[in-house]
């Protein structure tokens, strides 16, 4: 028996991009939306299991693309390592999945930037 799977759509990017709103947008057309934070055990742990608790379309609001930025800065660290990277991109290439990286207007970048890591 063949397993259906279903598309994921993963938006990430700076704050104030407007991850949320298309994210927001594309929900509003059946696809289930996922705000992803913080991983709060092993990271792959953690982002498997959002992959395999949504069977359906699915839209996440930032994923493990973040980690090369806030994992760095933040926690000193990349949550996940090279395999563990390979091993997910490979889970999303599996469902479809499309890749859509915001980037702010230049104006945000710098207000985001004064504001500090705060």
């Amino acid at each position: 028996m063949v397993e259906k799977t279903f598309p994921v759509i993963l938006i990430d990017g700076p704050d104030g991009s407007g991850k949320t709103y298309l994210a927001r947008q594309l929900e509003s057309k059946g696809l289930t939306y996922v705000h992803v934070g913080v991983p709060t055990k092993p990271a792959f742990q953690f982002y498997m299991e959002i992959l395999d608790n949504n069977s359906g379309p699915l839209v996440l609001d930032r994923f493990h693309p973040s980690d090369w930025v806030y994992g760095k800065i933040f926690r000193g660290m990349n949550d996940l390592n090279d395999y563990e990277r390979w091993q997910l991109e490979g889970h999303l290439w599996a469902r479809s999945c499309t890749i859509i990286y915001c980037d702010p207007p230049s104006d945000v970048i710098n207000e985001n930037l004064l504001r500090g890591p705060d």
